[in-house]
């Protein structure tokens, strides 16, 4: 479910094991030197340097997967900006909208009960025999 709202999250995902491979390779590296440094030859094997220089190709190549990643995963991030700032536009055009659309209900309404409130006062001013005479006329 997760994958369908976020569909990178499982580049995010691999460029974090990944990381971690790379910790791993540097502390292989690392523990490589320290024993180079400590064994105080100034004869290094052969051995030695392949080792190195396929942990730092290593490193290399995850270090520029890792990045390749976190710069598909900023994209997605800035698309997702953009689509976020277009609904957020929309939603508050329709607030608009809907606010202008109660308004304008509301003037209306307002309206009409003006114009009822005057025609029953105009018919509650006329003189009581006119009102007489209208009712008896028309029933």
């Amino acid at each position: 479910m997760m994958a369908d709202r976020a569909p990178r999250l499982a580049a995010l995902d691999d460029a974090f094991n990944r990381l971690g491979e790379l910790s791993a390779d540097a502390t292989q590296l690392r523990g490589t030197l320290r024993a180079l440094v400590a064994g105080q030859n100034n004869d290094v094997t052969a051995e030695t340097v392949a080792t190195l220089n396929r942990l730092t190709q290593r490193i290399d190549t995850r270090l520029g997967e890792v990045q390749n990643n976190v710069h598909g995963v900023q994209a997605d991030i800035a698309a997702l900006q953009a689509r976020l700032n277009t609904r957020k536009s929309r939603l508050l055009f329709l607030f608009n909208l809907l606010a202008l659309l109660c308004t304008l209900m509301l003037a209306w309404i307002l309206y009409t009960q003006v114009v009822v409130i005057q025609h029953h006062w105009a018919r509650m001013r006329r003189p009581a025999a006119n009102r007489r005479t209208a009712d008896t006329s028309c029933g």
